[in-house]
């Protein structure tokens, strides 16, 4: 009498649970709860007696202990876990990982914000001032290892009443994104201002690419009052990230 009024306890408790629950006494199904039964396509009653090796049950109770089946409530991805019952047979409990792959799915996507947020400037989309320095040291490395040639542009949008334009920097480095090449690197340097990192460049292309993305932006920049500076430099033998940023600065704004 015990055991039957646990047993019925134990059903109407799984009966309810979050899960698919499912009870096995030798070899068949004895009981199942309403989730497991939905994702089988029918009702509880209809599964009881079913040989738990045969169609079309056998497809939970395989090898793996994890697995994605389609059912008629979609696909399912689940984990088997079990456990003896001391009045006979083994419940089985099957718990749908979908939920779970997605808060997975969702917690790697913001990981991955995160970690563009942290070398991303959120105003312009462009490298921020750690990362684009950080782009300037490696490709100086380069060129003290290999002799390669680097070179740099500092393009500054200066707006009249000295206060950063957050539209107008938007839209200069949409500008320069879209026209540097893809092994150049661009970043925000301060308020106002951007660092082109320019490798394999000698000096006299990078002032010519100055001077064309200096005057390209100037009618515009200078139509709202303002004015555009831009300088260029390159790599010497003996320069750190100082001394190459010294040469940058200050330069006068084409008006």
């Amino acid at each position: 009498m015990g055991n039957s009024v646990a047993a019925l306890a134990l059903r109407e408790v799984l009966d309810a649970a979050p899960c698919g629950a499912v009870i096995v006494e030798a070899g068949r199904i004895a009981w199942a709860n309403r989730r497991w039964a939905a994702w089988c396509g029918g009702e509880p009653v209809a599964l009881v007696g079913l040989d738990w090796t045969a169609p079309p049950v056998a497809a939970w109770f395989g090898a793996a202990t994890e697995g994605t089946l389609e059912t008629v409530a979609g696909a399912i991805h689940w984990r088997r876990t079990q456990t003896p019952l001391a009045a006979g047979g083994t419940a089985y409990f099957f718990e749908d990982m979908g939920a779970e792959a997605r808060l997975a799915q969702e917690r790697d996507q913001y990981r991955a914000l995160a970690q563009s947020l942290e070398t991303r400037d959120p105003a312009t989309g462009v490298l921020n001032l750690r990362a684009i320095l950080q782009a300037l040291e490696n490709q100086m490395g380069r060129s003290r290892r290999y002799g390669n040639p680097l070179a740099a542009i500092l393009l500054r949008v200066l707006p009249p009443d000295g206060e950063p334009d957050p539209e107008a920097l938007k839209r200069v480095a949409q500008e320069l994104n879209a026209e540097l090449r893809w092994a150049d690197q661009i970043g925000r340097f301060d308020a106002n201002s951007f660092l082109v990192v320019l490798p394999e460049t000698r000096l006299a292309a990078a002032e010519a690419l100055a001077a064309k993305l200096g005057a390209e932006r100037a009618a515009r920049v200078r139509a709202g009052g303002g004015s555009i500076a831009v300088s260029a430099t390159d790599w010497r033998t003996g320069d750190d990230a100082r001394k190459l940023l010294r040469r940058l600065l200050p330069t006068p704004p084409q008006r």
